[in-house]
């Protein structure tokens, strides 16, 4: 009984762990494959100012749509308490401030430290010599 019950154990070891290697599907083994059921990018709303302007489907001929693109005032500060209070209001004075472009990223424009880049930093790090070769005595 004990000899039967052994087999019989055994035999369904040996078939659950030949059907634990099923093959993978060529999806997980393909690295170039990134985005599979993926919806494609798009801007959801763009409000039109008549019926006309929506049936063209233009959306940058909208009355409504605005480019934010352009030289913009930038005050940028080490620490938040540091930053201007009443920046908001419209009598604020920010004559003071330098323009960055929009768009663009304030890290490569020059302030603060870059914290993710995919390119070599456009700004020379060189406090000191970091970016340049060691000297040939210190290898």
């Amino acid at each position: 009984m004990h000899k039967k019950l052994l087999s019989l154990t055994l035999l369904l070891m040996i078939q659950a762990a030949a059907h634990s290697q099923a093959s993978l599907p060529p999806e997980i083994e393909n690295s170039e494959i990134i985005g599979i059921n993926k919806q494609p990018w798009h801007a959801t709303l763009m409000p039109y100012g008549n019926v006309a302007e929506a049936l063209k489907g233009k959306r940058r001929e909208s009355t409504f749509a605005r480019s934010l693109n352009g030289q913009w005032k930038f005050n940028w500060v080490k620490r938040p308490e540091l930053r201007p209070v009443d920046f908001y209001k419209t009598d604020f004075d920010d004559s003071a401030w330098k323009t960055i472009p929009v768009p663009s990223n304030w890290q490569i424009e020059g302030y603060g430290t870059p914290i993710y880049r995919n390119l070599g930093y456009v700004l020379q790090n060189d406090w000191p010599r970091v970016m340049s070769e060691p000297p040939k005595d210190w290898t």
